[in-house]
């Protein structure tokens, strides 16, 4: 069992390193992949699935679309993540709409560039499901972690339960629930390490 400072520690050595050499396209990815999970309440896998749409064809979206999809939203003052509600693997009664931190845009908006020119996926990443949990586990075993997607989500709740952060009933609770894409309960039951 690893601390959330520990696993921020990892962030802040993998930024270190993106920007002693930001034209690496692995580490800048690697530091993208790490910061969705340690800047903003940890998801499930869904990242892998994520389709970079400029703000103008978003808005031209039909509703079909916006309900299924899982979207980076990007040509925008304000680039975000936007998860419909029925694009996940728990259904949400909304979409879910999270902003990008400040210091991910422009490594985002240098991995948008190199996909263009270098891989004609239309996803942000290009492994599935699968291999992006395998390369989240490679990355943190490089700093000697055995960490996967659910323990991340277990050590984020976790710690935000021994800082006194955790209040069943607090507003900020059930958004972290929603942007992480499960319930309150689960959140509480599931993943919260038990003292």
């Amino acid at each position: 069992w690893e601390d959330w400072s520990s696993i921020m520690k990892v962030q802040k050595q993998l930024r270190k390193q993106y920007l002693a050499d930001s034209s690496n396209p692995k580490l800048r990815e690697d530091y993208i992949i790490v910061s969705l999970y340690t800047l903003l309440p940890p998801r499930r896998l869904e990242y892998c699935e994520i389709e970079p749409i400029q703000k103008q064809k978003f808005n031209n979206l039909t509703d079909l679309n916006r309900r299924t999809g899982i979207y980076y939203v990007w040509r925008t003052t304000k680039p975000y993540f936007y998860f419909g509600e029925k694009s996940c693997k728990v259904p949400t009664l909304n979409p879910v709409k999270i902003e990008v931190p400040s210091q991910l845009k422009q490594p985002i908006s240098r991995l948008l560039t190199y996909r263009t020119t270098h891989n004609k996926s239309p996803y942000l990443f290009t492994e599935d499901k699968n291999a992006f949990g395998k390369r989240i586990s490679n990355i943190f075993a490089r700093f000697n972690m055995d960490i996967n997607c659910v323990m991340l989500r277990k050590i984020y709740l976790s710690d935000l339960k021994e800082n006194k952060t955790y209040n069943e009933s607090n507003e900020k609770m059930k958004q972290i629930a929603e942007q992480m894409n499960h319930s309150q309960q689960v959140q509480q039951i599931i993943y919260t390490k038990k003292d």
